[in-house]
């Protein structure tokens, strides 16, 4: 078995053993560009979607917190979301950061995505601006930082 095999299996396994408790939003905001500005940034292409992930295990291992965070820059406007998924692990397992990376990108990722969507079409239709044009299929390989939650 490979390596990379290895740590699929064991992200299957914490799929297993992880229930989403909530989904939480940490931040979502948007701002309206100028219309005369000159210098307003280009709409991104649906394949440099950005996405930055943050990941937490709790001390006592029975939560993990993924976090992704966006923003995407239009001419008419920019926006931010940063939405995260926090799951009770049913059994405690200390994953390394290979495995959570493995989870985030398989699983919450299929988890979160919806909501990110979601908040970026609310926030432009409410500006009344075009949204951002976001890619059907993710990326499935992230880099992720990890973070200290609280228990």
């Amino acid at each position: 078995m490979t390596n990379e095999q290895a740590v699929l299996d064991e992200a299957d396994r914490l799929a297993g053993i992880a229930q989403l408790e909530d989904v939480i939003y940490f931040e979502t905001s948007a701002k309206r560009q100028e219309p005369e500005s000159a210098d307003a940034p280009a709409v991104p292409a649906a394949a440099e979607f950005p996405i930055q992930v943050k990941i937490g295990q709790s001390e006592g291992l029975e939560r993990l917190l993924i976090r992704m965070f966006t923003e995407v820059a239009s001419p008419q406007a920019t926006f931010r979301v940063d939405v995260g998924a926090q799951f009770v692990l049913t059994e405690a397992l200390e994953a390394s950061s290979e495995v959570q990376v493995a989870f985030a990108s398989h699983t919450a990722m299929a988890i979160l995505m919806p909501y990110l969507r979601e908040s970026l079409m609310t926030m432009a239709s409410r500006m009344r601006v075009p949204a951002p044009l976001l890619p059907l299929v993710q990326p499935r390989h992230l880099t992720a930082e990890s973070v200290t939650i609280a228990e």
